[in-house]
């Protein structure tokens, strides 16, 4: 989130999150700060999507997209608890995972139309989607739909 610092103060943007119920922090302390890493939204994919694209396609092994942020409490949370779990890794490890930082990839996040974080993508070798998986999610459930991703592709007789 970006503010105008000559509208509203700091503290005062944090007391009006607060009395939403909300817990915010500031991350950056100069709101210009992430327009110049952001990368400008256009119509090709950062170099890192398209390579991570083209070795799904050449290796035949699905394309794992996280979207995620720094400020985002539940991407945090599937990176300590999910990401961490060894039935996951496993999974992980016959796919290509790449994660998009939201704050700095807009062209990516817009090009997916990501309206909330964590957002994962679930992709066949040839770019086509196969599933969205939205908010935190168990290694229990995120392995589910891992397997599921990984049967499409090698189905048991």
């Amino acid at each position: 989130m970006t503010y105008d610092a000559t509208l509203l103060s700091e503290r005062s943007l944090l007391d009006q999150v607060a009395k939403t119920g909300f817990t915010a922090e500031v991350v950056a302390a100069d709101a210009r700060e992430p327009a110049k890493t952001a990368t400008p939204p256009t119509g090709e994919a950062p170099p890192f999507f398209t390579a991570a694209l083209a070795t799904a396609g050449e290796q035949g092994k699905p394309l794992v997209v996280i979207f995620s942020a720094a400020w985002c409490a539940p991407c945090q949370r599937m990176k300590k608890e999910t990401f961490t779990d060894p039935g996951v890794v496993s999974r992980l490890e016959r796919c290509v995972v790449v994660e998009v930082d939201a704050d700095r990839h807009i062209g990516l996040v817009k090009k997916f139309g990501v309206a909330g974080l964590p957002d994962v993508r679930l992709l066949l070798p040839d770019g086509s989607a196969h599933e969205q998986l939205l908010g935190f999610q168990s290694p229990e459930t995120f392995s589910a739909a891992l397997d599921d991703l990984l049967g499409r592709l090698n189905p048991q007789p």
